[in-house]
């Protein structure tokens, strides 16, 4: 840690009192509803399995006609979204079955949720559930052949936990939408937001701080690479990333400029759609026209969405989705 390193210092004592207030709210609305979307879900897993004794189960999606006979499958350890502090596996069903359906093993894990579990909980949380689950014989898992996929605070997490030396080799990671440097203040973030895109409202913004707060204990340095990935050694992350952003999401830019910097390329002002590696290992695509959490039907991203909006938001998760199984199928997890 160099000496001018940023340290996260903390909000004053009635902002913090105010930020739990709302952290406390939004958690208990989105567990409930949450809860009832699991209940609901049109897209189950095939079994459910306990891998820490403090958490939920996990949710594994085995791809059809397969059981823990099978041969050794690709696997993806799917992490979900919440901003640290809520959400639950259940909340990546409908991805994690579509990946299961491709032939992937999928196994959804939970952590332990901010502000009650700060950094880097979530991290040796997820990281003992990895390490248990290919130790066990019920998943058919090729170790030669395991990925990591996380949709925005689960990308972070994607992102970091391949960085501790307790976690196996990795060999792709999928990203959406993910925080990747909190050494940013919201009016920056802001400011870095493509002109298309800043007189766009983003659900996001008034959370951030919030968020922030939750999850990031005060004295913490904001350059910690397993806080802000944007700070880790290219060497310590999967060979394999495939990173989404979109376009009216108040983290997009930090997330495409980390992309251009492993590329050795500029990200600009005016941002880019696509960005790939020579080799093709890492790829860049941004969802235009799109918030924060787009790939997702949660309320903040819905309400007020038009018919034609909708349909247009589907249409550009689809594009996305068919690019990033191409590249998972035919590049990392190719036999």
């Amino acid at each position: 840690m160099s000496s001018s390193s940023k340290i996260y210092m903390g909000p004053s004592f009635l902002k913090a009192f105010s930020y739990a207030f709302f952290i406390i709210f939004l958690k208990s609305v989105s567990y409930i509803g949450s809860t009832i979307a699991a209940n609901k879900t049109k897209f189950p897993p095939t079994i459910t399995k306990k891998l820490h004794p403090s958490l939920a189960p996990a949710r594994i999606f085995f791809p059809p006609n397969t059981d823990k006979t099978s041969a050794p499958l690709p696997t993806i350890f799917s992490i979900h979204g919440g901003g640290f502090c809520m959400g639950l596996p259940a909340n990546d069903d409908h991805i994690n079955a579509r990946l299961a359906a491709k032939g992937i093993l999928v196994i959804a894990l939970p952590y332990p949720l901010a502000p009650a579990n700060s950094y880097p909980a979530p991290l040796v949380a997820l990281a003992s559930q990895i390490q248990k689950a290919l130790a066990d014989t019920e998943f058919p898992i090729d170790t030669s052949r395991i990925g990591l996929m996380g949709s925005t605070a689960g990308g972070n997490l994607a992102l970091a936990i391949q960085q501790l030396d307790e976690v196996p080799k990795i060999e792709a990671t999928i990203v959406f939408c993910p925080p990747v440097s909190f050494t940013l203040t919201v009016p920056e973030r802001l400011e870095s937001l493509v002109p298309t895109a800043r007189s766009k409202d983003d659900f996001l913004t008034p959370w951030v701080s919030r968020m922030e707060w939750a999850y990031i204990p005060a004295g913490t340095s904001l350059e910690d690479p397993k806080l802000s990935p944007k700070f880790a050694s290219r060497n310590t992350l999967s060979e394999w990333i495939f990173v989404v952003g979109a376009e009216h999401d108040i983290l997009c830019t930090e997330a495409g400029e980390m992309v251009a910097e492993w590329l050795g390329e500029e990200y600009g002002e005016n941002g880019r759609d696509e960005m790939t590696g020579k080799d093709g290992k890492i790829r860049w695509l941004l969802a235009k026209g799109q918030k924060h959490s787009y790939d997702h039907d949660i309320p903040p991203v819905i309400a007020n969405e038009t018919p034609e909006q909708r349909k247009e938001r589907k249409r550009v998760d689809e594009e996305i989705w068919k690019k990033v199984e191409t590249w998972l199928i035919d590049g990392p997890f190719r036999k």
